[in-house]
């Protein structure tokens, strides 16, 4: 009882909100795998590399064509981390799709 109603709320679906990152996983000579942030923008992305794109909702896994293994089963495994913190509200996936490229 008491008080006054606030004009804060609590966001319905906080995964709506988050802000869209790249990540870029590459295996380096001596540092062996290494993921680091990344310009979100499609001259980050590269051949050679594996990238993660987090939108939050959706985690998307994009394999450059000379990507290793190794890169490859790093960022599955990010992508799977990320995945699990949300609760069930977000969904890792290989499938590229408008989306990607309009947020790229």
């Amino acid at each position: 009882k008491g008080g006054k109603a606030s004009g804060f709320q609590k966001p319905s679906n906080a995964v709506q909100l988050y802000e869209h990152k790249m990540f870029r996983v590459r295996k380096m000579q001596v540092e062996g795998l290494q993921l680091e942030e990344v310009a979100l923008h499609h001259n980050s992305l590269n051949d050679g590399d594996v990238f993660i794109l987090d939108a939050g909702a959706k985690i998307y896994i994009w394999e450059g064509r000379q990507a290793s293994p190794f890169e490859k089963n790093h960022a599955n495994k990010e992508a799977e981390r990320l995945e699990s913190e949300r609760d069930g509200k977000a969904t890792a996936t290989h499938d590229i799709d408008d989306a990607f490229w309009d947020l790229v």
